[in-house]
């Protein structure tokens, strides 16, 4: 039988291991607090009202990944802290571009100037996908805010990495579909709302969706020259050989043809190449 001496000894020792638990845990929701308040903040920005678009802790889930995920103060050595850099870097690059007029071409300079420095994002499907992630809930913030054309540009570079992890990590198609993501930078609001619903876990954009539903979707005519640019995407007419650019009208489609035919050939070659490997 245990002496009165251990018994008590071992009782203090029980006790300090409490008490540790406890420190630990109040430094751990001490800091939980810290990384909750940018987001308390980004709500009474917004001044969400409506109760359907907060979740269980009373944060919306798409506010809860742009805000957490990348930008509350994470220490250096996180892991999915370059993921704040490297979204920096593209679109400071991407917008400096469309400055200059490269339109379609911008997202193709900021990856090549955006390769090499950051790889550990671009060969990563995790950091990917937090980038893509944190893209479509910007888009949705900001088109909440009523502010159409940054959320089409957020959208389209969701759009972009999608493309891009697709073609290049996950191997799933032959090359990313660079004329989709030009045409959601400059989609209509029923094609733009319908994207981001159906990649973000809320409910934020419910309302939106029925309010554009009734409206039809507008595509993009691929010739520049084109006095129209935009029409139904139910009248417009697909190129046979890549059946990724649409045209208005035949005639559209032979004056872009000069413009077209390399890229149209190119994916032919990689699509075939991509489709026999995958047999």
């Amino acid at each position: 039988m245990p002496s009165r001496k251990k018994a008590k000894g071992k009782a203090r020792k029980a006790k300090k291991a409490v008490e540790a638990v406890n420190q630990d845990d109040g430094k751990e929701a001490a800091a939980a607090n810290h990384r909750q308040r940018p987001l308390e903040l980004g709500l009474q920005r917004l001044q969400i009202d409506d109760s359907s678009v907060i979740g269980r802790d009373g944060i919306c889930d798409h506010m809860k990944i742009s805000e957490v995920a990348i930008f509350a103060d994470l220490p250096s050595q996180a892991p999915l802290h370059p993921c704040k850099q490297f979204i920096g870097d593209f679109k400071a690059i991407f917008y400096a571009a469309l400055e200059r007029g490269e339109c379609s071409h911008s997202y193709r300079t900021a990856y090549a100037a955006t390769r090499l420095q950051h790889r550990e994002v671009w060969e990563d499907a995790t950091k990917m996908e937090l980038v893509i992630r944190f893209l479509l809930s910007s888009a949705t913030v900001i088109f909440m805010m009523n502010d159409k054309n940054s959320a089409k540009v957020n959208a389209s570079l969701a759009c972009y990495f999608e493309e891009m992890a697709a073609a290049t990590l996950y191997e799933t198609k032959a090359s990313p579909n660079f004329p989709k993501v030009w045409e959601m930078c400059n989609a209509d609001d029923h094609t733009l709302v319908s994207f981001l619903k159906k990649r973000i876990p809320c409910c934020c954009l419910d309302k939106a969706h029925k309010d554009v539903k009734s409206v039809k979707k507008m595509g993009l005519c691929w010739n520049n020259d084109c006095t129209l640019q935009h029409k139904e995407t139910g009248s417009l007419f697909q190129c046979v050989g890549c059946r990724r650019v649409n045209y208005c009208c035949v005639e559209c489609q032979k004056a872009d043809w000069p413009n077209h035919k390399i890229d149209c050939r190119n994916f032919s070659l990689m699509k075939a190449a991509f489709d026999s490997r995958k047999k």
